[in-house]
């Protein structure tokens, strides 16, 4: 990457779903967009892989959802095992696709709204004089420091606990999470056609997934609260034992590799400072309980863009501190439900009795699948205002 003595209007820091959609959004829009992720692509990415109802709906949104359908595995059910011998089953939509595959699409769709691309890593130093930012970043390649200029700067950085990101020479960004993830590719005779998600006591505070991605071939992985132990050896002890997968050793393509999450929309009050916002994952846009982060992500960055292109064509910056009541005015009861969920099922007797309650009601898994899928839409949910109401003191 060279350095340019060009003034973009947006440097977006992030290549993954948050930073793309808000890269090829503001750059449909007109503005000028330096996209720039610390890797060349395609790269591995711990994720489940899964695309429900907000990825589709706003991969349609970006007009490239047909690309991405083609390439990508369909399961038309959920089935999901509170406990060893007793399921139930969500029917709703869900497509599976390696983010390798993925994340080259939206960046390449990126790319064609105008986007220019770079690989460079954020390392957090970061001036500003006139509204206008001054970037150092260093190149991977040459270990080389360049320094780039905008006029505002997005960060969808993920959540990288091993850097200390600095939000600005006086505020530094608090990465903590609570919640951490493992996830690897296999192939296995396991008969699997559709997502199986178990919940596992190994596993406090998350499941394992087994997401088929084509014929034998499995998305494999589990989460859990931030502080379980061995996880990797865990996940291997649980494929022996389950009744799906003891059938047959799996033969690692990717051995399983771990990363930690964000959920919740955690850092919405530390979302923006000066002309820096954050998006994505560093924002922390996935969603509790069920870890969804790829539509919650796409959306953010979305969002994020029609923020700042806003902004921009007022000719002022000074506006951005109402970045985060934007936000939440925009997706925040879209979490409800979600909170709420991750509220009851962390308690253990409230949790047995919540899903004893979904294994013999057709008419609850239905309900469930119409909130995964966005068939209905949890702002009018008068049950789910109760239970957050009810939920919310104790959490």
């Amino acid at each position: 990457m060279k350095e340019t003595s060009k003034i973009y209007d947006v440097i977006v820091f992030g290549s993954g779903p948050a930073g793309t959609s808000a890269a090829g959004k503001l750059s449909a829009e007109g503005n000028s967009v330096l996209l720039i992720d610390r890797y060349k692509f395609p790269r591995e990415k711990v994720c489940g892989d899964g695309l429900t109802g907000d990825s589709i709906r706003m991969l349609k949104k970006f007009g490239i959802w047909d690309e991405v359908s083609a390439e990508a595995f369909r399961s038309d059910k959920v089935q999901l095992f509170p406990f060893e011998k007793y399921s139930f089953t969500l029917n709703v939509p869900v497509y599976t696709l390696k983010r390798t595959v993925f994340d080259s699409i939206m960046r390449k769709w990126a790319a064609e709204c105008g986007a220019d691309i770079g690989v460079a890593e954020y390392i957090g130093c970061i001036s500003r004089k006139n509204n206008v930012s001054k970037v150092k970043v260093r190149v991977p390649e040459t270990e080389d420091y360049k320094f780039i200029k905008g006029r505002i700067v997005v960060l969808a950085i993920g959540c990288q606990r091993n850097f200390s990101y600095a939000f600005s020479r006086s505020k530094k960004l608090n990465m903590e999470t609570k919640s951490i993830a493992v996830r690897g590719y296999c192939k296995a005779d396991w008969n699997i056609k559709n997502p199986l998600i178990f919940f596992d006591k190994r596993f406090p505070g998350g499941y394992v997934w087994i997401f088929p991605m084509s014929d034998s071939v499995y998305n494999v992985g589990c989460g859990a609260a931030v502080k379980t132990q061995r996880l990797k050896s865990k996940l291997n002890g649980f494929l022996k034992e389950n009744q799906y997968t003891s059938i047959s050793e799996p033969e690692w393509l990717s051995k399983p590799k771990g990363a930690f999450i964000q959920k919740g929309l955690c850092k919405l009050s530390s979302a923006v400072n000066n002309n820096i916002l954050l998006t994505g994952e560093t924002l922390g846009s996935t969603y509790p309980f069920t870890g969804e982060g790829i539509g919650k992500a796409m959306e953010t960055g979305y969002l994020t863009a029609e923020f700042v292109n806003e902004t921009l064509k007022k000719g002022s910056i000074d506006d951005l501190e109402d970045y985060p009541e934007f936000l939440k005015d925009k997706i925040g009861k879209a979490y409800l439900p979600y909170i709420a969920a991750e509220a009851v099922f962390k308690r253990r007797f409230i949790g047995l009795a919540a899903f004893i309650l979904l294994c013999s009601s057709k008419g609850l898994c239905n309900y469930a699948a119409d909130i995964l899928s966005e068939r209905k839409n949890p702002e009018n949910s008068k049950l789910i205002k109760l239970l957050y109401k009810i939920i919310k003191p104790l959490n």
